[in-house]
């Protein structure tokens, strides 16, 4: 009978094996996802989420965003719902001016079911639900206003 081979854990964070890499010596607002992600009281980000708004939201030196598009593709159940929605929220509160963000998902069901189900469930729980104003739920008129201006709209 031959022994059972012992295993190496896996390290504590895997990293990504294709992925725009951090530039240090840009700012980010990443960090501000984060805290309003913790806000939503969801639990701590994981660490390629953090990584992901970190690198999404860098900043040139004049403020700008550092780029004009972010894509992310990971498999199912890996949290990509929740960052996306927090990468929204935080344009929808935390910017200088009004945001109108666009939210889709398979089909306009599935988009609405999760804004109106998942997130504004969990925004009214939260720290946050101050900063709604309004719920729109009418069939193609599906919206989150924010005090801010700001809209998230399926």
């Amino acid at each position: 009978m031959t022994p059972i081979q012992s295993w190496e854990a896996p390290p504590a964070v895997c990293r990504p094996s294709f992925a725009t890499p951090r530039r240090p010596e840009r700012s980010t607002r990443g960090g501000e996802v984060a805290r309003l992600f913790r806000a939503l009281g969801v639990g701590e980000p994981l660490p390629w989420q953090v990584d992901f708004w970190d690198v999404a939201l860098e900043q040139l030196e004049d403020g700008r965003l550092a780029y004009d598009s972010i894509f992310g593709t990971l498999q199912r159940q890996c949290g990509k719902s929740l960052a996306v929605l927090a990468l929204a929220l935080h344009r929808c509160v935390a910017w200088d001016r009004p945001q109108t963000i666009a939210f889709s998902a398979q089909t306009g069901l599935a988009a609405r079911r999760k804004l109106l189900d998942d997130l504004v469930p969990m925004l009214r729980r939260s720290s946050l639900r101050g900063a709604i104003t309004a719920t729109r739920r009418a069939q193609g008129n599906e919206t989150i206003e924010f005090s801010t201006g700001s809209r998230l709209d399926v």
